[in-house]
């Protein structure tokens, strides 16, 4: 909740691709970056489902996005 949902599952979309041993950094990096803010687009702006915004200027970036 601190860091926000974005933030977050980029993060954890781009570790999880190289714990479990994906190489190629640039397609791990594309797909850390397209698949959430798909979910962000998709869910966050229409479906209109409260997404964790996080705290600080990540609070005030998400606004901005969703």
């Amino acid at each position: 909740d601190l860091a926000g949902y974005l933030l977050s599952t980029l993060l954890f979309f781009f570790v999880m691709g190289r714990v479990l041993g994906y190489a190629r950094y640039l397609r791990l990096a594309l797909f850390a970056l397209l698949v959430p803010t798909v979910l962000v687009v998709v869910f966050g702006s229409m479906f209109a489902v409260p997404l964790p915004r996080g705290v600080g200027w990540l609070r005030e970036l998400s606004f901005l996005v969703y």
